[in-house]
């Protein structure tokens, strides 16, 4: 014996799609049904919530389902977690899923079902990636986590958890990766819970604990062949925690040559993110300035060939060893004040010292004395002029832009 069961709800999509990016399909007629035998699965139909905007974004913008999504809905019989699949519906906002029975509610949902890991009560512990990838006028799959309660699996209403960053790119590379990051103590990913579910949406509130610099980063991978630019202007978004950025962010667009640039937008010119809403920035013009690799250097030191525009590979002259090197500091706080860094290695043979202003601005230059002692590769320089060119958890990254040198310097505040 078989028999029909339909199940309404409202959920939220993958992406925001412009209409003329996507093929739309017909909505299911009312009373669409899918048989199945009894015990095995049920399926019900779900409508997508939008997301909205507060830009001048052109054209009509809709959340769609797309093929192969997936939702995982929860009980207390089930705190792992069931999960459901997009059956019909691919390319509209009303899908079809269809999955085992989830026996009696109340039901906890969440988009996408990788992101849930268990109920605990009405707790939902979830796992935020730091990886995004890209998809053409909209974010990536998977990418807008979203969730949902009911008592019945009727009319069960997913809501976005999170915000879309917007940036825009011109140019004529074609880019590897863009990544976004803040100072660290804001944590972009990593595990939470949701909870607050009798509010208008559920909140994710980020487990303590998560304040390192790997927490404090989200990087939107543009796939092996990369996004090529053009003079017409490519947006890459971004899914992110409500009020991330408040206190501004740095981002870096990498290519597929190796070549990135980095820009900072300060707290002032920065404004949060916002649930379920889009928030666009200025179109930047990418013109490749510094290696990918000084960029994303480890520890502290000097290094060769860091502009884009030096021949060759990047080239550590001497580094902070952990175990193996040492550091010693001097700090004068204020606007007239200094900072101090000393590093050496006996084991290497060199000594590196900086003395440059207390306060640094990322995005300007500042003056910068260097004093070179032993086997560093590079000369002593006074009052030498080097951009800031950003700053991130304890440390600071200067260029010398008539070298090429660039360094990575320790930002020591208090006694440890």
């Amino acid at each position: 014996m078989k028999r029909s069961i339909i199940i309404r709800m409202a959920a939220l999509c993958v992406g925001v799609l412009a209409l003329s990016c996507v093929k739309v399909q017909e909505p299911l007629p009312a009373g669409s049904e899918i048989l199945a035998p009894d015990g095995e699965a049920i399926s019900f139909s779900a409508v997508l919530e939008q997301v909205g905007t507060r830009t001048s974004l052109d054209g009509q913008m809709q959340v769609l389902w797309n093929e192969n999504d997936k939702i995982r809905v929860f009980t207390a019989s089930h705190p792992n977690g069931l999960d459901y699949t997009l059956t019909g519906g691919a390319g509209t906002q009303t899908g079809v899923f269809t999955g085992s029975d989830p026996g009696s509610g109340p039901y906890y949902a969440v988009y996408p079902a990788t992101a849930g890991t268990s109920l605990e009560g009405t707790s939902l512990h979830v796992t935020v990636p730091s990886t995004q990838t890209y998809a053409e006028g909209s974010f990536g799959a998977g990418a807008n986590l979203a969730a949902a309660k009911g008592e019945v699996l009727e009319n069960l209403r997913f809501r976005n958890l999170e915000g879309t960053l917007s940036l825009k790119f011109s140019g004529s590379k074609t880019l590897r990766l863009v990544r976004v990051f803040v100072p660290v103590g804001e944590t972009l990913n990593g595990t939470a819970v949701i909870g607050g579910w009798d509010g208008d949406a559920p909140v994710l509130t980020f487990d303590a604990g998560q304040t390192g610099v790997s927490f404090a980063q989200m990087t939107l991978s543009c796939g092996s062949a990369g996004v090529p630019l053009s003079s017409q202007e490519k947006g890459f978004s971004i899914v992110l925690p409500i009020g991330a950025l408040a206190n501004g962010f740095f981002v870096e667009a990498v290519d597929t040559e190796g070549n990135a640039i980095v820009r900072h937008s300060p707290a002032d010119a920065t404004p949060a993110i916002v649930r379920s809403e889009i928030r666009p920035m200025p179109v930047l013009a990418y013109a490749a300035k510094y290696k990918d690799a000084f960029l994303t250097a480890e520890g502290a030191g000097a290094f060769s060939k860091a502009t884009a525009t030096a021949s060759g590979s990047l080239e550590a002259l001497c580094r902070y060893v952990e175990g193996q090197s040492q550091y010693a500091w001097m700090n004068v706080p204020g606007d007239s004040g200094s900072r101090y860094l000393r590093l050496e290695d006996w084991t290497d043979g060199f000594a590196l010292a900086f003395t440059m202003p207390y306060s640094l601005v990322p995005g300007r230059d500042c003056k910068v004395s260097l004093e070179s002692m032993g086997n560093t590769g590079v000369a002593s320089q006074s009052n030498v002029s080097m951009r800031v060119v950003k700053q991130f958890g304890e440390r600071v990254w200067l260029c010398d832009s008539q070298t090429g040198n660039g360094y990575v310097t320790l930002m020591i505040n208090e006694e440890e």
